[in-house]
């Protein structure tokens, strides 16, 4: 009896030596003398007129040829062909439907960063299809740079068997992010990630007036079948309080003028300010205020330079 599965992935057919019916019982199994496993039951036997029932098992690791043809299911054609031991055999044919399946992702809560941090985002998806290649794309919701992160991810097998997907492999985004495997579960397909960006400021640049913004991260998995799943998670970003230092004033004659020399520090780069001056004068209460250009923009242009100078009102 030879099964010839018609597997895009594994060619081999099943043969099976089975003995006269004469000499079968109920429940006999035959293991397959090509290599692959596969076994033959004997599901019964009709003495008066030579019919024998049989079932035989054959797993398809892919809906189709791997990595992937863009269908969501393919059938197989089975053909089986049963030869008696005096050279003359009688074969039929059946189908078999085989679904691709969708990934589905999970994703662990957010963090909470500052401004000018990096966020990390760590989460699994999980695709029973271990030939299937995957493209993870990460959009970040930052107002501020609004390319998404894509990773074309290797299946976790090879359709000879052999594991293409190990913990601490990464792979790069063209933006320049890149994601690390951190676990792989050869049986349920599940495969644990981290990814990270950047976020340069707290909302949009330069500024909206809030202490922190919040922003909804998503991440869609797609396999190679065309079939995806989806999840989102957040991300908290902090602004960052600005500090002065000032130092000390040379003192001076009625008449004259002061100089006021110090900095300020603030590690969002993108955060424009505005600078007050309270003289304490007696003789003049105006405040000097300054509105200060931020460090660099969105795109990484430098916007403030050594010497530049800003006027205030008074």
């Amino acid at each position: 009896v030879t099964v010839n599965w018609g597997d895009p992935n594994n060619p081999v057919a099943s043969a099976f030596t089975v003995s006269a019916t004469s000499a079968l019982t109920t429940g006999q199994t035959f293991v397959s003398s090509s290599g692959d496993n596969a076994m033959l039951t004997i599901g019964g036997i009709n003495a008066a007129t030579g019919e024998v029932s049989f079932s035989v098992q054959h797993q398809y690791l892919d809906d189709g040829l791997a990595l992937g043809n863009n269908t969501a299911s393919d059938v197989s054609t089975i053909s089986v062909t049963v030869a008696d031991d005096d050279g003359q055999s009688g074969s039929n044919n059946t189908t078999v439907t085989v679904h691709n399946v969708a990934p589905t992702i999970s994703l662990s809560s957010g963090p909470v960063i500052n401004e000018n941090s990096v966020a990390t985002i760590t989460g699994s998806y999980t695709d029973p299809g271990l030939l299937d290649r995957h493209t993870v794309t990460v959009d970040w919701d930052d107002p501020n740079n609004n390319v998404d992160s894509s990773f074309v991810v290797s299946s976790v097998f090879d359709a000879t068997g052999s594991q293409t997907l190990h913990v601490n492999d990464t792979f790069a985004s063209l933006d320049g992010a890149v994601l690390t495997v951190t676990s792989v579960n050869t049986t349920t397909g599940q495969v644990g990630f981290s990814v990270q960006h950047q976020y340069s400021d707290d909302g949009v640049s330069p500024g909206n007036g809030t202490a922190s913004d919040v922003s909804t991260i998503g991440v869609v998995v797609a396999d190679d079948d065309g079939q995806s799943g989806s999840g989102t998670t957040t991300v908290t970003v902090n602004n960052v309080t600005p500090t002065v230092a000032l130092n000390a004033v040379p003192d001076i004659n009625e008449n004259g003028a002061a100089t006021l020399t110090g900095s300020y520090s603030d590690i969002g780069l993108l955060d424009a300010h505005t600078v007050t001056v309270n003289w304490s004068d007696p003789n003049n209460s105006a405040a000097s205020m300054f509105t200060v250009s931020a460090v660099q923009n969105a795109s990484g242009t430098a916007t403030l330079h050594v010497n530049d100078t800003f006027n205030s009102a008074d």
